[in-house]
């Protein structure tokens, strides 16, 4: 499984409770031509890649225009990028799809450690 579940019905849920020990989707929509040349900083950073590798958390990056190869939009993407506030925009999901954080990415690894470790990752 390669993308994160289709979020939960309804228009924009309230965040799901954080769950201690549950493996996340940590999914990331960006403007890829505005991703400044320091975003590499979020796949090497030693100590978020080690939580997020003990943990068994997923992380993904998807472009906002995020197109199949049919060129429409990506149905498993869509429904995140269409609850995209803000760019670049981070969602904590849960593997039933409710969303422990939806809101703007922090704005370097050791603010998303943090983040990840105080909604249960």
């Amino acid at each position: 499984e390669s993308r994160p579940p289709p979020p939960k019905p309804g228009p924009d849920p309230s965040p799901a409770p954080p769950k201690p020990g549950a493996k996340l989707w940590i999914l990331i929509i960006e403007e890829t031509a505005e991703a400044t040349a320091s975003r590499g900083q979020w796949f090497t950073d030693a100590p978020l890649k080690a939580r997020i590798d003990a943990k068994g958390h997923r992380f993904v990056v998807a472009d906002q225009h995020a197109k199949d190869k049919t060129g429409a939009a990506t149905a498993d993407l869509a429904p995140w990028i269409n609850r995209t506030k803000t760019l670049p925009h981070l969602f904590l999901i849960l593997p039933d799809g409710g969303v422990v954080y939806s809101g703007a990415l922090p704005s370097n690894p050791a603010e998303l450690l943090s983040l990840l470790t105080e909604k249960g990752g």
